[in-house]
């Protein structure tokens, strides 16, 4: 078990700095002029400002599959830090309102999952993932996401859950029911 926490923390790490490294050449390349027309290169997608919160959402996703409440935890701390540290300068009006109505629930549930049991942090995760979902729908992403479904999660009652993959690794059973679900929707 160990072993898999290891090898998933690798992955998200080596991710995550990929994801940064893009990110600063991005970064470098929008600060210098563009030559043939002496003007400023376009700034980043508003989408950008959002890929931490994104990224730190699929973190909890991933270690929930893993039925791994520890990890679960970390990842809700730091998508606190990331909800924090969105800047809304570049957002429209229309975007700054879709995130300032919903920052207050993602800090919320993100706040509950951190001292939970596993249950609980699956039954937040849900309530997390109806809170990021209109921002999504509102800022897009820079590569498809998806709404996966499972019919099956609370009783029969169904969760839905944004994912990065078109394969199924369903954060409400996690390993008893890993493949359970299915794609609803593709957000691009």
């Amino acid at each position: 078990m160990k072993s898999v926490i290891v090898t998933a923390s690798a992955a998200i790490l080596l991710l995550a700095s990929a994801c940064n490294n893009s990110a600063d050449h991005q970064s470098h390349q929008s600060e210098t002029a563009n030559p043939a027309t002496d003007q400023p290169a376009a700034p980043a997608p508003v989408s950008n400002q959002l890929k931490d919160v994104y990224a730190h959402y699929h973190h909890i996703s991933f270690a929930l599959a893993k039925d791994d409440a520890a990890e679960t935890s970390n990842g809700a701390k730091a998508l606190q830090v990331a909800i924090a540290e969105v800047d809304k300068s570049g957002m429209s009006a229309e975007q700054q309102q879709v995130f300032a109505a919903n920052e207050a629930a993602l800090q919320e549930h993100a706040a509950a999952i951190v001292n939970a049991g596993i249950e609980e942090q699956r039954k937040q995760y849900e309530k997390l993932g109806e809170s990021l979902y209109p921002l999504v729908k509102a800022f897009g992403s820079e590569k498809p996401l998806y709404k996966a479904y499972c019919p099956m999660a609370f009783d029969n009652k169904g969760a839905s859950w944004i994912s990065t993959s078109k394969d199924i690794n369903n954060p409400y059973f996690g390993e008893k029911m890993l493949t359970c679900g299915e794609i609803q929707e593709e957000i691009k």
